[in-house]
């Protein structure tokens, strides 16, 4: 997965995610919550949650 299609799937920009996967800033919990949720999915998963998006 890429990391514009893992910023759309937490519903944030791929700016964001990458300052958080770089360390330049720290997420807030809920969305530190919802990453790891999404780390943890299957691709097809992931595909049909991007897709009802």
């Amino acid at each position: 997965m890429s990391q514009a299609q893992m910023a759309q799937l937490l519903g944030i920009s791929s700016l964001s995610l990458w300052k958080w996967e770089s360390g330049q800033v720290s997420p807030r919990a809920s969305m530190l919550e919802r990453y790891f949720v999404a780390m943890n999915m299957g691709k097809r998963e992931a595909w049909n949650v991007i897709d009802a998006n």
